[in-house]
C-alpha cells in the first residue's frame, strides 16, 4: 500500500532540559548498536539526524543527515558503517513498521525512525526503540573523595527526571603502594549521593545512573545508562581540630538557650570561600603559595573541605561569598540541593565576572519566597537620597561608583511551618513569620571607605523599600565580606544607625581612592603637558634644546599637574578640598611613575640608540610617541619618567636611564623623600581641613539650617549626614578576633548583623585567637581551606 509506505510526519514530543539544548543545536540523535540482543535506539531533536553506529570492537560512528531528507540516504550510510571491515560493499537496511510493512525508502528519516519497529540488517531484525528515557550525561565533581563528604554527581537526563533514575555506587580497591587497581568493582550504597567511610580509604569510586525502562526498552537499558568515575582515590581529609572546638561551642550554647529545647532556632552561616578563579596570582612572590602548599589550595581539595565545614554546622541559610560559578553549577548546587537545600547564585556584574554570590536554604526549615539581585554600582537612580549632594559634587566618586560589579542578594524567607507564638505576623495568629536577608561582598579597594559606606546606605534603602510591603514584625539580617571592620563608617551605619557628614572616612576615601582623586584623568593632563613643553621639531635639535624645552615646565610647575584654583584664579592652599586633592593627586602619580619607571628600559631604546640620537632626544620622542597614542605614565615608561622629572624638577638626562644605574640612584632617593614629603602635607591638610569644615558647618547651620551644612559638607569636605532608623546589632562582639588572616594583614571584615528587636542571638561558632588563624603563617592552611573563618550565628524570634 503506497499510502501505508509513505506516512505524514508528526511532529516530536517533549525532551527536557538536554532535548532543548539538542533542538537548540537542530540535531536530532539516533543511537544505533547492531547486536542481536540490543535494541537500536532512536531520538528526535530537530531537523538535523545524527544516526550513531556502534559496531562491536570499533568506536562509535556518527551520521549525520537532515531530517527531512529520505531515509534511504541514512540507511545507506547505516549499511556501509554496518559492513564487515574490509569490505566496500553496503549491508542492505531495512525499517518495517509494527505491522511488518517496510518502511519505504523516499520516506522522510523523522517519520521513518519514529515509526518503525524494526530494522533488517542482512539476515539481523533488530528492534527500534523510539525516543526511551535515557541517561544522556553523567558527571562527577572534579574533588578528592574525602571520607565524610557526600559525592553528588551532574546528571542530565532526556525523557526523565533524575529522581527517577537508579543509582549504583562501586568501590575498586587501589594498591596504594603502587597505585595499581586490586580486584573488582563492588556496590557500595544505591542513592544519589555517596559519602565515603573509613572503609573505602584508598578505594577508586564510580557511580551508574539507570533511566526507568519500558517492558520494550529494558533490552537496551545498558545503551541508555551512564557510569561516572571519581576523580581520584578516597583521601583523609586533614584534622581540623580548631573547627570541632567551634562546632563543641555553638552545640552547648544552643542547648543552654530557649530552655534546652532548641524549638524555634535559625542558624545562620556567612563565608567567604575564597573563588579560585583568584588563584592565578597565588603563585607571585610573597603569595599565597610562599606559605601555602599548592597541594592544599587546589579547588579539587579545598572544594570538598570547605563543603564539609558548612555541613558541620547543618545551617538553616548558608550565605556564601567569593563562588566561582562553575564550582556552583557543578558542585555546590547539585550537593546542596540533594541534601535539601535551595539554591540561587548572584554573579557579580560584568561579562568577565566569575564569581560572585550563593545562598543555600534548608527547605525542611524555610521557604525562599522571593531572591532579589541588588546592583550596588550606584547610578543617578539608585544613589541614598541623602548622598545625592555628594555624588553631585564629586564627579569623580560619581563615576567611580557606577562602574563597580559590586552585588547584593535579598532573600525574603518564611518559616515552613509556623513555630513560636506572639506577635504581629507570628504563628499565634496561625501564620509563618518571615525574615528579609541580605547577602553581599562590598567593594574591596582599602582606600574606598566611602564606597562601602554608600553602597551600605544604599543595601539598607532597598531593604526598606521592600519591607515596606513585609507584616511589620519581619526581623532584617546583613550578612557577608563587608570589607570593613569596627571603625568603619559602613559599619557605625549598620549598628548605630548614623554616619556624620564630618566622619574621617569620607575625607579619607576622597583623598586616597584613584577614581575620587581622577587620577587616570589627572596622568592624561601629565602625558599632554609634558608633549606640548617639548612641542613639535624636537628631532631636528639635540639634547641640549630638548632639555632647555624641559626646563621651562619644571620651572613654571611647583606643584604640577592639574593645579585646581580658587574663584580669584589663584592656586588653592592645601587646607582646602581642592588644595589637598592637588596634594593627593601629586603623591599618587609621584608613586605610580616611580613604580613604572623602575622596571626594566623601555623595548624602544635601543631601536632608538641605532638611530644616532642622544639618551635625551630618544626619551623626548618616546614621550611625545607614547602622548600621541592616548597612554600615560601607568603603561608607558617614558611618560613616567616625564612626571618624575617634572615633580623633582630634575633633567630629563637624570631619568633617560635604566633604573639599575648608578645614575638612577639619585632620582630614585629624591623620589621616595618626595613621597615622604606630600604625604605629610596631606595628612597636616586632613587634620586642618576637618576642622575648619566643621567650624564653618557649625556657623552655617546656625545661619540657614541643616540644609546649608549639607551643601558646604558635600563641597568642602566630601561628607554627608546618613542615617538608618532601624540600626542592628552584631552577632560578635566588635572587638572579637580577626576573621580574615593573609601575611602582614589580620582584620575583621566579616559579619552577621541583625535585627535584636525581632531577633534573639542565642550562641555563635566562636571566632578563634590570632595565634591559632597564624599557626601556619596565614590562611588558608591544612586547617582553613580559605582566608576568612566562617561565621555561625544561632537566632531566636523574640
Amino acid at each position: 500500500d503506497p499510502a501505508r509506505s509513505r506516512p505524514k510526519p508528526r511532529p516530536g514530543g517533549q525532551w527536557g532540559e538536554a532535548v532543548a539544548a539538542a533542538q537548540r543545536m537542530h540535531t536530532m540523535n539516533v543511537l544505533l548498536l547492531p547486536l542481536a540482543t540490543l535494541p537500536i535506539v532512536a531520538r528526535r531533536a530537530a531537523d538535523i539526524v545524527l544516526v550513531k553506529v556502534h559496531v562491536q570492537g570499533q568506536p562509535v560512528r556518527t551520521l549525520q543527515r537532515p531530517a527531512a531528507e529520505a531515509v534511504s540516504r541514512s540507511l545507506g550510510r547505516v549499511g556501509r558503517a554496518l559492513a564487515p571491515q574490509g569490505s566496500k560493499n553496503a549491508e542492505r537496511c531495512m525499517l518495517f513498521d509494527a505491522g511488518g510493512l517496510e518502511l519505504h525508502p523516499a520516506t522522510n528519516a523523522l517519520h521513518a525512525w519514529s515509526t518503525a519497529a524494526h530494522l533488517q540488517v542482512g539476515g539481523m531484525s533488530l528492534d527500534v526503540v523510539w525516543e526511551p528515557a535515557e541517561v544522556a550525561s553523567l558527571v562527577l565533581p572534579a574533588v578528592v573523595p574525602f571520607v565524610g563528604v557526600p559525592l553528588t554527581p551532574v546528571i542530565k537526563t532526556l525523557g526523565c527526571a533524575a529522581e527517577e533514575c537508579r543509582w549504583v555506587w562501586e568501590g575498586l580497591p587501589t594498591d596504594t603502594a603502587s597505585g595499581s587497581r586490586d580486584g573488582e568493582w563492588q556496590p557500595l550504597g544505591f542513592g544519589r549521593t555517596y559519602t565515603p567511610s573509613d572503609a573505602d580509604l584508598g578505594s577508586r569510586l564510580r557511580v551508574r545512573a539507570a533511566p526507568p525502562a519500558t517492558s520494550r526498552a529494558l533490552a537496551a537499558l545498558p545503551l541508555l545508562a551512564c557510569v561516572a568515575e571519581a576523580a581520584a582515590a578516597v583521601e583523609a581529609p586533614p584534622a581540623r581540630p580548631l573547627l570541632v572546638r567551634r562546632l563543641g561551642a555553638l552545640r552547648r550554647a544552643a542547648a543552654a538557650g530557649r530552655g534546652g529545647s532548641g524549638a524555634g532556632i535559625l542558624r545562620v552561616l556567612s563565608y567567604n570561600i575564597l573563588a579560585d578563579c583568584y588563584s592565578r596570582h597565588w603563585g607571585a612572590a610573597g603569595g599565597l603559595h610562599s606559605y601555602c602548599s599548592p597541594r592544599l589550595t587546589r579547588p579539587a581539595h579545598r572544594m570538598p573541605r570547605l563543603l564539609a565545614e558548612v555541613l558541620a554546622f547543618s545551617p538553616d541559610v548558608a550565605l556564601l561569598q567569593e563562588v566561582d560559578r562553575k564550582w556552583f553549577e557543578t558542585f555546590w548546587a547539585p550537593s546542596m540541593r540533594q541534601l535539601g537545600f535551595s539554591c540561587v547564585y548572584t554573579s557579580k556584574a560584568g561579562a568577565t565576572s566569575s564569581e560572585g554570590l550563593a545562598a543555600f536554604v534548608r527547605t525542611g526549615a524555610l521557604e525562599m519566597v522571593e531572591m532579589r539581585e541588588v546592583s550596588l554600582a550606584i547610578g543617578p537612580s539608585g544613589a541614598p537620597a541623602a548622598a545625592a549632594p555628594l555624588l553631585d559634587s564629586h564627579a569623580g566618586t560619581r563615576e567611580g561608583v557606577r562602574r563597580l560589579p559590586t552585588v547584593a542578594q535579598l532573600l525574603l524567607l518564611r518559616e515552613a511551618a509556623p513555630g513560636g507564638s506572639g506577635g504581629d505576623g507570628s504563628s499565634g495568629s496561625g501564620e509563618r513569620r518571615h525574615a528579609l536577608v541580605a547577602n553581599t561582598h562590598l567593594y574591596f579597594s582599602n582606600p574606598a571607605m566611602h564606597v562601602r559606606l554608600l553602597q551600605t546606605a544604599a543595601l539598607l534603602e532597598e531593604m526598606d523599600s521592600w519591607a515596606e510591603h513585609l507584616p511589620a514584625a519581619t526581623p532584617r539580617i546583613v550578612a557577608g565580606d563587608l570589607n570593613a571592620d569596627a571603625s568603619d563608617a559602613a559599619i557605625k551605619l549598620l549598628t548605630t544607625g548614623r554616619v556624620e557628614a564630618g566622619d574621617p572616612d569620607w575625607l579619607h576615601g576622597a583623598l586616597n581612592w584613584a577614581p575620587s582623586l581622577e587620577l587616570e584623568e589627572a596622568a592624561g593632563v601629565a602625558a599632554r603637558q609634558a608633549a606640548a613643553t617639548l612641542g613639535a621639531g624636537w628631532d631636528a635639535v639635540g639634547d641640549a634644546e630638548v632639555e632647555a624645552a624641559w626646563a621651562r615646565l619644571a620651572d613654571g610647575s611647583d606643584d604640577g599637574v592639574g593645579v585646581a584654583a580658587g574663584a580669584d584664579g589663584a592656586a588653592c592652599p592645601d587646607a582646602t578640598f581642592e588644595g589637598a586633592r592637588r596634594v593627593a593627586r601629586e603623591h599618587h602619580l609621584l608613586r605610580v611613575a616611580a613604580t613604572t619607571l623602575a622596571r626594566s628600559p623601555d623595548e624602544r631604546t635601543d631601536e632608538q640608540a641605532a638611530g644616532g640620537r642622544g639618551a635625551v632626544t630618544r626619551l623626548a620622542a618616546s614621550i611625545l610617541d607614547d602622548a600621541a597614542r592616548g597612554r600615560s605614565l601607568y603603561t608607558s615608561r617614558p611618560l613616567a619618567a616625564a612626571e618624575v622629572a617634572r615633580q623633582l624638577q630634575l633633567p630629563l638626562a637624570a631619568v633617560s636611564t635604566p633604573a639599575n644605574d648608578v645614575q638612577a640612584t639619585s632620582w630614585y632617593t629624591r623620589a621616595h623623600t618626595r613621597l615622604g614629603e606630600l604625604m605629610q602635607r596631606l595628612l597636616k591638610a586632613k587634620v586642618e581641613l576637618r576642622s575648619r569644615a566643621a567650624s564653618e558647618g557649625s556657623a552655617a547651620a546656625l545661619a540657614a539650617g541643616e540644609a546649608a551644612e549639607v551643601r558646604l559638607w558635600a563641597a568642602r569636605a566630601a561628607g554627608v549626614c546618613l542615617s538608618h532608623p532601624k540600626p542592628l546589632q552584631s552577632v560578635y562582639s566588635l572587638d572579637s578576633p580577626p576573621t580574615h588572616v593573609v601575611p602582614r594583614y589580620a582584620t575583621s571584615i566579616d559579619w552577621i548583623c541583625v535585627d535584636a528587636e525581632r531577633l534573639e542571638v542565642v550562641g555563635v561558632a566562636p571566632r578563634p585567637p590570632l595565634q591559632e588563624l597564624t599557626r601556619d603563617v596565614a590562611m588558608p592552611s591544612a586547617e582553613w581551606p580559605s582566608d576568612h573563618i566562617s561565621l555561625v550565628a544561632d537566632l531566636a524570634w523574640r
